[in-house]
């Protein structure tokens, strides 16, 4: 079976660890990162969804910009809107389908990057005071067991987040020495999760590499222009009987996303409680957008065969 993603596998030695929960490699992962995307400075998470609560929680990083009602995209994981919500935000939805597979503005100075994780991300795509937020969950670009990191050329916001994300303390080494600056949350980013991350850090520019050679294939066959290194989305006529075809053959796909319009959960957090009918738009596309699979650890001979199977599907 052809995996829609396939992962690293690590053998970590624990022992080595100069703390099982918030550890030096931390910080120094944090630090890469930042040299990685262009950055200045850096706040970790255990995730990035829970990075995203932070922020829109955070006196210092939302004020005075953030609107009361944040609109995004109706093709979205539903873990987007929870947060949102959670956060005391009212919702609406727009028909973006474009950012599938990259990044998108949440709201004014807060990009949502959890599918995108490029070199000089941050230097080329943001201004100084925007929060750009990475995704380290195990099937994104950089994969780990989960996490999130937040970055930033503003100092104030990032060691904001900082105390948040630790209880609402300044960090030090020895317990007794933090100092309560506020109210927080226990959401760092685990010695664990950092040291994988990392690791996979070193090697992610090779990762890119055979990613692009894969993706420019794909395009070359299918006439289409997709850029995304996390999904390649094709188009079917129903995506649910396509998933029982390639699995029939093989391989495994995915649907990215069904509409958030559509799920009655987020109805009543509707700005005004609007209905939305985004059917030409995002419900059709919903129904037929399909991700195949989309990582460096296929082989020629299985892209060569993911290509005919697709040229042969007719479902």
């Amino acid at each position: 079976m052809i995996n829609l993603f396939e992962f690293d596998n690590h053998v970590i030695d624990t022992s080595t660890f100069d703390h099982l929960l918030h550890g030096e490699i931390v910080r120094e992962f944090e630090q890469e990162v930042c040299e990685y995307v262009g950055a200045k400075y850096a706040a970790s998470f255990f995730s990035a969804s829970y990075a995203m609560y932070v922020i829109m929680k955070s006196e210092v990083c939302r004020t005075p910009w953030i609107k009361r009602v944040i609109d995004m995209p109706s093709m979205i994981p539903a873990v987007v809107p929870n947060v949102v919500v959670d956060a005391g935000y009212d919702i609406s939805f727009n028909d973006n389908i474009d950012w599938v597979g990259g990044s998108y503005t949440l709201t004014d100075g807060l990009v949502d990057s959890a599918q995108k994780l490029n070199r000089n991300q941050y230097a080329d795509e943001c201004d100084p005071d925007d929060l750009l937020v990475f995704s380290m969950y195990p099937t994104k670009p950089l994969s780990s067991l989960d996490g999130g990191v937040v970055v930033s050329n503003n100092k104030e916001k990032i060691d904001d987040l900082k105390s948040l994300s630790f209880y609402g303390m300044e960090y030090a080494e020895e317990s007794w020495s933090r100092v309560q600056k506020q109210v927080g949350y226990k959401a760092y980013m685990s010695t664990m999760q950092a040291t994988i991350a990392s690791r996979n850090l070193k090697t992610l520019d090779s990762k890119y590499e055979r990613i692009d050679e894969i993706r420019n294939k794909y395009n070359s066959e299918f006439g289409l222009e997709n850029t995304s290194r996390h999904l390649y989305r094709i188009n079917t006529l129903d995506n649910e009987v396509a998933i029982k075809y390639f699995n029939k053959n093989g391989i495994v796909t995915g649907i990215h996303y069904k509409p958030q319009h559509e799920n009655p959960v987020f109805s009543e957090f509707n700005d005004d409680n609007e209905q939305f009918f985004f059917h030409q738009q995002v419900t059709l596309p919903s129904r037929s957008t399909l991700s195949i699979p989309l990582h460096d650890k296929l082989t020629n001979e299985e892209v060569n065969y993911i290509i005919k199977t697709v040229k042969e599907c007719n479902v």
